[in-house]
């Protein structure tokens, strides 16, 4: 290989390979988008999801107008009961409510201090 030849080929390699990325990486971001277009639902709404242990999951799940309780294991899925809308904590009213007693003790604390 002339050294002429090297240099084509290695400058090929440089143009090829960043292009080569960049299709995977478009390619890859595009079915994420349209997985999750797919996914989205109009009607049913996961609130609050937690672990209670191994694969076995509670669900607060809401369907229209409708809360349910959904308890979830790796063979089975079943309803719980329904849950009054008005039993439901907000959860933004929560976390400003841990917000606002954190900055309540810390003011506390710098009065103490002063």
């Amino acid at each position: 290989m002339t050294d002429q030849t090297f240099w084509i080929n290695a400058l090929k390699l440089i143009v090829a390979l960043p292009a080569v990325v960049l299709l995977a990486y478009l390619s890859l971001r595009l079915t994420a988008k349209m997985t999750a277009m797919n996914m989205k639902s109009k009607n049913i709404h996961i609130i609050e999801k937690i672990s209670i242990g191994k694969n076995q999951l509670l669900f607060i799940v809401k369907v229209g107008d409708h809360h349910h309780l959904l308890a979830s294991s790796e063979k089975s899925v079943a309803i719980l009961r329904d849950i009054d809308p008005a039993e439901l904590i907000d959860s933004e009213m929560d976390k400003n409510d841990v917000f606002s007693k954190y900055l309540s003790g810390a003011v506390e604390k710098l009065r103490r201090t002063s």
